[in-house]
Parts: C-alpha cells; sequence; structure tokens
C-alpha cells in the first residue's frame, strides 16, 4: 500500500516586512513541492484576517479569508510572524500590530482542531532605531502578545519558538 504524504503549511505574517520579505527570498531558493505557502495580506486595520495562497513561484495565487485555515488545514503548520508595528507616535497602530493582529490570527488557529502548530515568534526590539534602548510601545506589546503565546503552548498541538534578534539588525543590515 502506497503511504500517502500529509503535506505541510508554511503561514508567514509580515511578508511584506524588512524581516518577512527576507524569510521569503530564502523560500525561493528551497524545494517546497511538498509544502503549501501562505502569507497574511491584510493590514492588522481590517476587520477580517486575509490570506495569500502561493504558488509554485511563490506568488498569490488565491486569497481567502480566515475560515480557509479552520476548513483545509488539517496538517502540520508552521507560523512565521514578522508581523509588526514601530510607530511610537500612535499607540493604536502599535497595539494593533503588535498584540491585536497576531492574536487574531492565533485565535483562529488554536480552533483548529487536530492541527499541530509551531509559532515561530520574531523579535527585534531596536530595528530602524538610532537609539540605544528600544520603542517603549513596541515591547510592551509584542511582551503582552508573548505571554498570550507561552500561555497557548500548554496546547498539546501547539509550539512556541521565540527568536530574538541582536541589536545589529536593522535596514541596513543584512537579515
Amino acid at each position: 500500500m502506497e503511504q500517502v504524504s500529509r503535506k505541510k503549511s508554511l503561514l508567514l505574517m509580515g511578508s511584506t516586512g524588512f524581516l518577512g520579505s527576507a524569510v521569503l527570498n530564502r523560500l525561493k531558493s528551497q524545494d517546497l513541492q511538498d509544502w503549501e505557502i501562505l502569507i497574511s495580506c491584510s493590514t492588522y486595520q481590517q476587520s477580517s484576517i486575509l490570506f495569500s495562497l502561493l504558488d509554485p513561484n511563490l506568488k498569490p495565487a488565491s486569497t481567502f479569508d480566515a475560515s480557509y485555515l479552520v476548513e483545509h488545514l488539517k496538517t502540520d503548520l508552521i507560523v512565521i510572524n514578522c508581523a509588526s508595528s514601530r510607530n511610537s507616535r500612535n499607540e493604536d497602530l502599535s497595539q494593533q500590530g503588535n498584540f491585536e493582529f497576531p492574536k487574531r490570527v492565533l485565535e483562529v488557529l488554536l480552533a483548529v482542531k487536530g492541527l499541530n502548530t509551531k509559532w515561530i515568534q520574531i523579535e527585534t526590539f531596536w530595528q530602524y532605531s538610532k537609539t540605544p534602548i528600544p520603542d517603549a510601545s513596541y515591547v510592551q506589546w509584542k511582551n503582552r502578545f508573548s505571554t498570550i503565546l507561552a500561555e497557548s503552548s500548554r496546547n498539546e498541538n501547539f509550539e512556541v519558538e521565540r527568536l530574538v534578534l541582536p541589536h545589529l539588525i536593522g535596514p541596513l543590515d543584512g537579515p
């Protein structure tokens, strides 16, 4: 009897940003025939969460809302969260981009029965900053979301890996 391999899925959040675009570019050099690649394509201001399924050339093939994840993701999923907002002058944008948006995506994924998820939380507290201290609003909302991730990791089908990049990662550095 021929064994059917389960397709794995990767969800990249923040694929148009500094780190997310570097991850997406790196994926282009990988053999991804056994993978379904998804990117978040909504902004944190939108009421619905939208995703794009990428074709083999990593170009958007179709767009759908979060119900697709609930109905179709029955495989192993890796989430790489590069989504963030660094706007100290706008507390609401910082809260939405660093806490509310990833929290909404997390809640959708936790509702999918039997989905094995590994969430990789990438944080760069000093990215884009020329000061020796990180942006206070960014750190506050990232830390609050990290608390929710830690609580969610008690779910047997959910694993969290937190990756904090050093101070030297910024727009003039190579990710």
